[in-house]
């Protein structure tokens, strides 16, 4: 009897042990051996971890306290990807993982040339049914891979029940040009381009701060701008804290409602809009238009806005998103786009340049 405590005291242990073994392993997967912040992107940040394996944590932006999710990055390349946004084409085409790109929602209004391309010869399909995403035709293609957007109260876990890596992407609530691009060292992780990724951001961001630098060094009149749209009744403009007031800032100008600070863009009454731009010195306008840009088209058809000063002067410009990629590929070349703004507010600066997003609407 003796015996048997014996021998069941052994066992209990060597249980124990192997139990402490595995435990301890597991530990070691999720201890965390540095960290990589990124440089001016708010909404993740990525560990390295003690199995030589990767862990994203994906952050809300505008609350870097509030963890979105936590993603493990599989050690196994998933080569059967799908996204639901054109700023995504933009930037797994950047990394040449294109031809792994096997969906896309509207996939027949992207603008990307290459994945335009892959599209007409059936390489791509269209993710999109009228305005839904079609579930059978994502889990059809055998996607492993997908990238969605955080927001916006849709339920993805039909897709990870599936097994699909559902990756939620916030790009577009970064306050700063270079923070959504920086986004492609997410794509770079998860697609096994790290490197390359990393070389792509500090190849643009180089691009970008040496133009910020010749602005800041070579301009002491800014003038003053503003940029904003129309819808059903109403104006609405960029907040001050974010990229667009950024790209504005680095270009020389005074955005005229640099000092806000607003979640999403700010909603203008009409009399109030017209008292602070009736003296500005450029209007910027974004739109999309199938036929030649008017100057209706700035100004919602109201006609009280053609008597502003930027109206008189004729420092109007417009980028039309009909004939480029201003929601795609722009999102990658931030140093472009700088450019040609820089070129709208000192054009003596970057002598000979021709505009490839903003032009001017007295040229057209």
């Amino acid at each position: 009897m003796a015996k048997f405590a014996s021998m069941s005291k052994i066992i209990l242990f060597i249980l124990a042990a192997i139990m402490l073994s595995c435990s301890h392993q597991s530990d070691q997967k999720s201890v965390i051996i540095s960290s990589e912040l990124p440089q001016y992107a708010k909404g993740f940040k990525i560990n390295l971890l003690a199995d030589s394996s990767y862990q994203i944590i994906l952050l809300n932006p505008e609350s870097v306290t509030d963890t979105v999710e936590i993603i493990h990055v599989p050690k196994v390349l998933l080569e059967n990807i799908s996204c639901l946004s054109t700023t995504h084409v933009a930037m797994i085409d950047q990394l040449d993982r294109l031809d792994h790109l096997k969906g896309i929602s509207f996939a027949d209004r992207v603008k990307n040339l290459n994945a335009q391309s892959a599209f007409q010869r059936g390489e791509i399909i269209n993710l999109s049914t009228d305005r839904d995403l079609d579930d059978e035709i994502l889990i059809g293609l055998k996607t492993n891979l997908l990238f969605v957007y955080p927001f916006g109260g849709e339920d993805y876990s039909k897709f990870t029940k599936s097994e699909i890596l559902v990756v939620p992407i916030s790009e577009y609530m970064e306050g700063h040009p270079l923070g959504r691009a920086e986004w492609i060292k997410v794509f770079g992780l998860l697609l096994g381009e790290k490197e390359k990724a990393d070389q792509l951001f500090e190849d643009l961001k180089n691009r970008y701060l040496a133009l910020a630098n010749l602005v800041n060094k070579n301009t002491k009149n800014r003038p003053s701008v503003f940029t904003g749209f129309y819808d059903n009744g109403d104006w609405y403009a960029p907040a001050g804290n974010g990229f667009v007031a950024q790209f504005l800032k680095d270009a020389g100008s005074n955005y005229i409602f640099a000092d806000s600070l607003h979640s999403g863009n700010l909603k203008i009454p009409f009399e109030l809009l017209y008292e602070k731009v009736y003296e500005t010195d450029t209007w910027i306008k974004i739109f999309y238009s199938t036929t030649t840009p008017s100057r209706e088209q700035i100004t919602g058809e109201d006609s009280r806005l053609i008597k502003i000063k930027s109206f008189r002067e004729g420092n109007i410009f417009y980028c039309n998103t009909a004939d480029n990629d201003y929601f795609g590929d722009a999102i990658m070349e931030p140093e472009v786009l700088l450019a040609d703004l820089i070129n709208c507010f000192h054009p003596e600066l970057l002598t000979g340049r021709k505009n490839k997003y903003y032009k001017k609407i007295n040229s057209i």
